[in-house]
This record gives C-alpha cells, sequence and structure tokens, in this order.
C-alpha cells in the first residue's frame, strides 16, 4: 500500500484515498512525502505522534 505523509500537520494518508478532505493542500511540497514502507509509517506512529487521516481510514474500510 502506498502512503502519502503529511509532515507539517503530522498526519498519514493512504494515497489511493487522499482527497480534499483531507486538508492537505496547504503543506508545502518539501513538506510531503510517499512511501510504501509499512515499518517507517508505524515508527512515525509510535514514536513520533503521527496520526492516521481520518477521512482516508472512513474511505479505506467502506471499500472493503
Amino acid at each position: 500500500m502506498k502512503y502519502f505523509i503529511d509532515h507539517k500537520k503530522k498526519r498519514i494518508h493512504h494515497s489511493s484515498h487522499a482527497g480534499t478532505q483531507c486538508d492537505f493542500f496547504d503543506t508545502p511540497i518539501q513538506k510531503r512525502e510517499f512511501t510504501t514502507n509499512l515499518s517507517y509509517v508505524t515508527k512515525l506512529e509510535r514514536e513520533e505522534h503521527y496520526a492516521k487521516c481520518p477521512h482516508c481510514r472512513e474511505l479505506l474500510s467502506s471499500s472493503s
């Protein structure tokens, strides 16, 4: 799975579900990152207090 990391707001998005409700458009390009590394995402959540985007999670659970 691909993840989109918003380092400005410390939010983790599922890149295929990220949209306007996620509110990342004011985040500068330098503060955005894409990754497929689940270990890295987990580390950001546990150690850096990043949160998964509730809008992406909602879309992901409804598409399952």
